[in-house]
């Protein structure tokens, strides 16, 4: 059975990329009706920074493993939830992409991992692989201005195929714009990982939380001690409250409060719901996982589906606030390097060079038209 259902996925993967044909980078997002967001109005010369959001597992449909956004209501539900967990978050100064991409049916994606084949060629994710790299390669040539600066932000089957994505786009570069990405909830990717895949590019794991050029990842926990498929030991992880990768604990204090939404809700006016502080994180190096210790009487929000003790992995909303602080905080320090390195590249000094070149002419045209301007009228 479970060699057919493989078979299944292979096969229709195989089908799409066939319909895709051998495209090229531009396409097909060229086409609006394929970005659920695409810079919500806000021009580059405004905005402070971009975001780039790929959104998790929505939805399930044990019938259909590859999910298609031009099934209603998928569309309008990826909108909804992609806004609540960007634009409501990250203010008005930030241009937000968020392509639709195909994405495995959650209970395949959940048996993937579970079944440790997450990584293997042959699952079902190449195509939504394929959407996410063709997607961020039309906004680096589309919409992206060299040195302006830009986030990457997925959720759980999203961050891997932002991460995959990632790989494959040699354009993304810490010296043209790229801070940093926050990918939640990816299984087992240690620090030598993330070296081996992007470090000939300059891109890290992110050590602190002004570092630049880096890539976050945490799976969460509660305190029970179960087996979780997210987590190995050596699993890298930073805690998105403290922007640590040690044992530090971060209190409820430090905790800003999070953004989730709520599917259940019958208006949608009333599916987006701000929540106070709700709990401390600190990290557990022997299982290589972000733990919580104590939650607030909040955390009883359905939506958040959280249990005390119990094991929630992947809660994606939990530490938004978090992230739409440590963002501008990174993308600030990012245009501070950037400036520095453009001022003393070889570029900048040439610039400068003539820049200085042109006013010492402007003055030298004043004191010909007017000797008083020199010392003593000389």
């Amino acid at each position: 059975m479970q060699h057919k259902n493989t078979m299944a996925v292979a096969f229709l993967t195989f089908i799409l990329i066939l319909s895709y044909g051998c495209m090229s980078h531009t396409a097909p997002y060229h086409n609006m009706d394929n970005w659920a967001i695409r810079q919500n109005a806000v021009p580059r010369y405004f905005a402070n920074y971009d975001v780039i959001f790929v959104y998790p597992s929505l939805f399930d449909d044990p019938s259909m493993p590859i999910l298609n956004w031009i099934i209603p209501p998928h569309a309008e539900n990826i909108f909804n939830y992609s806004k609540s967990q960007t634009q409501d978050i990250f203010g008005i100064k930030v241009r937000v992409f968020t392509p639709y991409v195909h994405q495995l049916a959650h209970s395949h994606y959940q048996k993937l991992v579970e079944e440790g084949r997450l990584y293997e060629s042959d699952n079902g994710l190449a195509v939504g692989i394929l959407d996410t790299k063709n997607a961020i390669q039309h906004y680096l040539d589309n919409y992206h201005k060299p040195g302006h600066p830009y986030i990457i932000f997925g959720q759980g089957q999203g961050a891997v195929q932002l991460y995959e994505a990632m790989k494959e786009c040699k354009d993304i570069s810490p010296l043209d714009g790229f801070v940093a990405a926050y990918l939640l909830g990816i299984p087992s990717k240690s620090q030598e990982d993330i070296l081996d895949d992007f470090g000939s590019r300059g891109i890290t794991p992110a050590q602190g939380a002004d570092d630049t050029g880096v890539i976050c990842i945490w799976n969460t926990q509660g305190t029970i001690d179960d087996y979780s498929p997210y987590v190995t030991p050596g699993t890298y992880v930073i805690n998105p409250v403290n922007w640590r990768t040690d044992e530090t604990p971060a209190s409820i204090e430090h905790h800003l409060g999070t953004i989730c939404y709520d599917f259940q809700a019958k208006k949608i006016t009333e599916r987006t719901l701000t929540l106070p502080p709700l709990c401390d994180a600190v990290i557990d190096s022997q299982k290589g996982v972000l733990r919580i210790d104590s939650i607030s009487v909040m955390s009883q929000c359905p939506a958040l589906h959280l249990d005390e003790n119990a094991c929630y992995t992947n809660i994606h909303s939990l530490f938004l606030r978090n992230i739409a602080e440590n963002a501008t905080e990174r993308v600030q320090q990012f245009k501070y390097q950037y400036d520095w390195r453009l001022k003393n590249s070889r570029y900048g000094k040439l610039l400068n060079f003539w820049e200085k070149k042109e006013e010492d002419e402007k003055i030298f045209d004043i004191i010909q038209q007017d000797p008083a301007h020199l010392p003593n009228g000389k």
